[in-house]
């Protein structure tokens, strides 16, 4: 989820909290503002009736006008006793100017005259329908929430965006880095101190990469060079051995392994030399709109030959030219280790060669399972079935040379079939729109 959203989504819980609560107090803070009035209009009835009856004044004993409705009853001492003096209620009560019944405020008042007898006065006057109020209350709280949300949202995007520009630049420019390649410079000027410091700690941290890398590359380049000559030298020294009519015939038989040991040895040691020049830009003359199609007729037949022997059908399916721009030599190495990675896989199977102007796949099958997509260009993957022919290297500098000419390479696992795709690489953007 994106960091909007779920800003978004927090603050849109947070605000219905609060909207609620704050729609519950105002509830009962009116509802307690409006009894309040309602009781002090019917104290002041209640005291005027009051005064009126013991003054001696003729008063009905019942009565409904614009004032109010009252109602005066007799009562005993011992019932005078137990009721408290003055209390209010609501209550649904019959008006008769109205004829209907309606919510109305209550009050119930205990006096005596001077003969000791005891009345209880009940004054009672219209109010208002508490439920009506609630569901009002409710469609206003959520109508001014909704708007509310919708301004807020608004400004929370709009805010977030802007301040949150120097971010998203950042992390365009780290989505484009590539180590060991030419970068663009960062250039992210902010006023925000967080965003100014992140800006330095990423320059920082890529500029440690890029001297580990360079200084891993160096290394391995070296080592690579300087291993070409004992290793040939050792090579020569054992085929020497070999021809020496002394040797015993398990003598040549040890001879034979470690002969082919160093042969493998030598292949790997050329693989990693290569690698470490491509990871270098070694080879920066690129052909323009370099043709694949005369790279792999001129291959595909010497590796029919050369692995013969495994009975592997080939279909080959030219279609339409695949054409990019590429160096020649790795352009063929390209082309070379995807072939020789079907044909080394490709027992008693089937190699599917297509080309089209996009893309240029090799399927090779049919399999039980799939590689692990994830691994599958990493150096030295070599999965679950190792094979000798197999330097470990061959699909790790088939992504290095994509990588250098803006080209991509893709596994997947189509019907029971191993199939490798390089493509022509859309250019991401740097940032994303803001």
């Amino acid at each position: 989820m994106k960091l909007i959203y779920k800003v978004i989504l927090r603050a849109s819980v947070g605000m219905a909290a609060i909207m609620i609560c704050w729609s519950v107090l105002f509830y009962f803070g009116m509802i307690k503002v409006i009894n309040d009035e309602i009781d002090d209009i019917l104290s002041d009835f209640s005291e005027q009736l009051i005064v009126r009856f013991l003054s001696g004044e003729k008063i009905p004993l019942s009565a409904d006008d614009v004032t109010g409705q009252y109602e005066l009853l007799k009562i005993s001492e011992d019932v005078a006793d137990e009721l408290p003096q003055v209390r209010f209620e609501d209550k649904e009560m019959y008006i008769y100017r109205i004829d209907d019944h309606v919510a109305s405020r209550v009050m119930k008042t205990i006096f005596y005259d001077n003969t000791g007898q005891y009345y209880q006065l009940t004054a009672a006057t219209p109010s208002f329908e508490k439920d009506d109020i609630g569901k009002s209350l409710i469609w206003w709280t959520i109508s001014l929430y909704a708007l509310m949300m919708i301004v807020s949202i608004i400004i929370y995007v709009t805010v977030f965006y802007r301040c949150m520009k120097p971010f998203y630049v950042l992390i365009g420019w780290l989505d484009a880095y590539k180590i060991g390649q030419t970068n663009r410079p960062l250039e992210n000027p902010t006023d925000i101190t967080e965003f100014a410091r992140l800006n330095d700690v990423a320059v920082r941290t890529m500029r440690r990469n890029e001297q580990i890398y360079e200084q891993q590359r160096q290394f391995t380049g070296n080592a690579s060079h300087e291993l070409q000559t004992p290793i040939a030298i050792c090579i020569n020294r054992m085929e020497m051995l070999m021809e020496d009519d002394t040797l015993t015939p398990q003598q040549m038989e040890a001879a034979a392994k470690v002969l082919e040991s160093l042969g493998n040895l030598q292949k790997l040691n050329k693989s990693m030399l290569l690698l470490s020049r491509i990871d270098s830009g070694q080879f920066p003359e690129t052909e323009k709109n370099l043709s694949l199609r005369t790279i792999i007729d001129g291959m595909i037949d010497d590796y029919k030959s050369i692995y013969a022997h495994k009975k592997i059908e080939v279909e080959y399916l030219p279609g339409n030219d695949f054409h990019c721009d590429i160096n020649r030599q790795l352009a063929t190495t390209l082309v070379a280790n995807l072939l020789k990675n079907a044909f080394v896989h490709g027992d008693n199977g089937k190699i599917i060669i297509t080309l089209s102007e996009q893309a240029f796949t090799i399927s090779n099958g049919p399999a039980k399972e799939a590689l692990d997509a994830d691994v599958v260009f990493q150096r030295f993957a070599q999965g679950k079935h190792r094979r000798n022919e197999s330097s470990g290297l061959g699909l790790a500098i088939v992504k290095s040379i994509c990588e250098q000419f803006n080209l991509s390479v893709t596994y997947r696992f189509i019907g029971n079939y191993h199939t490798f795709t390089v493509e022509k690489r859309q250019k991401p953007d740097d940032a994303p729109n803001l």
